[in-house]
């Protein structure tokens, strides 16, 4: 029932139907039983950000993960001088939350701004354990997720002390091509490493080329 579902920010926007989405997601996933999905499903909860709210402020002790079904979610933190820098974009099946913060049960170290009128699935993290402990299904989708997304930490890593800023927008074209028309080029700088000038200027070389 999308009535529990929570809203945040202010303001009213429309209430997506969720559950398909997600569902539809893990069913791509041979490991899951139809029945397990149906167990999964049930254990979230849909929540409603906000265009520009903060879904998770750092500081916040952070006891829920969110499974991505409709927006677009930025993950960023501030430095000391008060400059923000975006670690990540989120956008339809991607997951988001900060893990140290979901396991340990402390506070948030990172920002959850929605770029859009958002929807997400939230689980909190006893409803997870509980999972672990009785989906097998669901113990490999998370060992899968893991994987991945170590390895996609660790290609960042790589790609931004190894690469040239027209090289780390050619990548992010050439993988995440929608977030060019979704996300603010002051973001898309800020994820790159570079100013909004300096992307202007490597876009407007890209076009000419």
């Amino acid at each position: 029932d999308l009535r529990d579902g929570r809203l945040i920010g202010s303001g009213r926007i429309p209430l997506f139907i969720a559950t398909p989405a997600m569902r539809d997601h893990l069913m791509q996933y041979d490991f899951f039983t139809e029945a397990e999905v149906s167990q999964v499903v049930s254990c979230f909860k849909p929540r409603q950000v906000k265009r520009k709210a903060l879904l998770v402020q750092k500081g916040e002790v952070s006891r829920h993960v969110f499974f991505i079904s409709q927006g677009c979610i930025r993950l960023y933190l501030v430095d000391y001088r008060m400059k923000e820098h975006t670690i990540l974009f989120g956008t339809e099946g991607y997951w988001m939350g900060d893990l140290q913060a979901f396991i340990n049960d402390t506070v948030a170290s990172y920002n959850y701004q929605a770029l859009e009128d958002t929807e997400v699935m939230a689980i909190h993290r006893s409803s997870w354990d509980k999972l672990m402990s009785e989906v097998p299904g669901f113990v490999h989708y998370v060992s899968v997720l893991f994987r991945n997304a170590l390895i996609v930490q660790q290609q960042r890593i790589v790609e931004y002390f190894t690469l040239s800023a027209e090289q780390r927008y050619d990548n992010l074209i050439r993988n995440r091509k929608e977030l060019i028309n979704r996300v603010p080029q002051k973001y898309l700088a800020s994820y790159i490493g570079i100013t909004p000038e300096f992307l202007s200027q490597i876009r407007s070389k890209s076009t000419h080329n």
